[in-house]
């Protein structure tokens, strides 16, 4: 009892009355969940304890009794006139977020009762005509204490994160939006102070309005402690790229420029240029390494021009259909080749082949080296052949030096040559080596002739040396 309603003075007890009144209202308070919620009601403790006056007016701290059914404020809109309980056709936006014992509310309470409200939606009569009962309380996380205060609130930015900071969604009004997830081992997880601009370890995701759309993770480098960062970029002016340790090694997608990968850091690149780049299209391959094509398939080159300054190891077919300038050494199983120029030195050195070689014409200025037999529709050497096996040439052979052809040269489509070394022979061992029958069309001489008469069947015994021709008769001088 309200020690003022012993005085006989009736405006006093009037303001104790009053005061009685207003302590049966209810209007908000600060509570602490009792125990984990589903999300669709909560039970309360009230945060601040009640006080009871004995008969001597002695005033006593008593806790409230739990506040159950209080309904949780989540933030959201536009469902509209869907029909109540039809949560298929649901198209409201939200945010949610977990309950748990012990979280800290603002609880309100209502001017009326909701239980028919919340059991039914829509417009319903109250269950009872109490006013402000804590039994109708409504809740939202919207207050802490200063012990469970939010840490490293930023002042620049709105964000959606974990309450440590660790992983967070940001919005700034001229930065755009960034994503930002730490590793778990990151040392700044142990940081309260700034973990989210103190991390090592994370990753990103960026949609900046300039910069175009980033996903980036930051590692700490292996034995520097700097950072290295893997990240892919999207933007209007450098299309795709994807990079990997600070850019050491690199991949790009662009509409017009093409597609061009780089390993560390441009010593080896190959750019893929479309018809709208501005240096024109093609496929360059720049590398300070050999370059080795190994295809399943054959392996074709269509272009004005190729340009090898390394050594070119084919492993399977190639088909080159216009000029092959190679600056080293060409070796391969089965080369299938167009025209085709060797520019650079050969021989040990030239074209080297381990089996067949079948194509066009091929031009080496400074020797060609063949160990397995090679036929060309057209041979061309200005500084000289060294053919260990059969050499045919279905188009014809030009030499400009001269040409040295171990096992046969055979030039279906004739031959131009500025000179030709055959090899010497007595006339019986050009007969025995090369019997006429067999030998029809080569070209040899000997060092005994018997007479220098033209078109003279040979005969050795004496001291002319004469070119020699085989008829498939005879060898005669010719």
């Amino acid at each position: 009892m309200d020690t003022r309603e012993y005085f006989p003075d009736f405006e006093e007890t009037l303001r104790a009355l009053g005061d009685s009144i207003r302590r049966s209202i209810w209007t908000s308070a600060p509570a602490i969940v009792n125990k984990d919620s589903d999300g669709s009601t909560v039970q309360l403790q009230l945060a601040m304890n009640g006080h009871t006056w004995d008969k001597d007016g002695k005033v006593s701290s008593v806790k409230y009794p739990l506040v159950d059914s209080v309904i949780p404020k989540f933030i959201g809109g536009g469902r509209g006139d869907t029909k109540a309980g039809d949560t298929k056709k649901d198209t409201s936006l939200v945010i949610t977020h977990p309950i748990k014992k012990g979280d800290e509310m603002h609880v309100e309470f209502g001017v009326h009762g909701y239980d028919n409200w919340f059991e039914q939606g829509g417009v319903q009569d109250p269950i009872d005509y109490k006013r402000h009962e804590l039994s109708h309380g409504y809740c939202s996380p919207q207050i802490r204490s200063k012990p469970n205060a939010i840490p490293n609130i930023n002042t620049d930015e709105m964000h959606i994160r974990s309450g440590h900071g660790n992983h967070t969604m940001a919005i700034h009004p001229a930065n755009g939006m960034i994503h930002k997830s730490m590793d778990p081992n990151d040392q700044a997880n142990k940081d309260v102070k700034d973990p989210y601009n103190k991390a090592v370890n994370y990753y990103t995701h960026t949609l900046h309005p300039s910069n175009g759309v980033t996903s980036a993770m930051s590692v700490t480098g292996e034995g520097t402690g700097n950072k290295v960062v893997h990240l892919d970029n999207v933007t209007h002016s450098d299309g795709y790229v994807r990079q990997v340790s600070n850019n050491k090694h690199y991949t790009a997608h662009h509409p017009q420029k093409g597609i061009k990968s780089s390993v560390d850091k441009d010593s080896h690149v190959i750019d893929v240029r479309s018809q709208s780049h501005p240096d024109g299209p093609g496929i360059f391959h720049n590398t300070s390494a050999s370059h080795n094509i190994v295809a399943a398939l054959a392996h074709n080159i269509t272009a004005p021009q190729t340009n090898v300054n390394g050594n070119h190891n084919v492993t399977q077919n190639q088909s080159v259909t216009k000029n092959l300038n190679v600056g080293k050494v060409l070796t391969s199983a089965f080369a299938d080749l167009g025209p085709t120029n060797f520019s650079g030195g050969f021989s040990t050195g030239a074209l080297e082949v381990a089996a067949d070689a079948d194509g066009g014409l091929v031009q080496a200025t400074m020797g060609l080296s063949v160990t397995g037999g090679a036929a060309v529709d057209v041979l061309s050497v200005a500084g000289g052949a060294s053919v260990e096996g059969p050499l045919v040439a279905g188009g014809g052979l030009i030499a400009s030096s001269g040409a040295a052809i171990e096992g046969g040269l055979s030039a279906t489509g004739g031959a131009m040559l500025d000179i030709m070394n055959t090899n010497g022979f007595t006339v019986a061992a050009l007969n025995a080596a090369y019997p006429p029958a067999s030998s029809i069309g080569m070209r040899a001489y000997v060092t005994d002739a018997d007479s220098a008469t033209f078109f003279a069947t040979l005969a050795g015994g004496g001291s002319h040396i004469v070119p020699a021709f085989c008829t498939g008769a005879a060898w005669v001088i010719a």
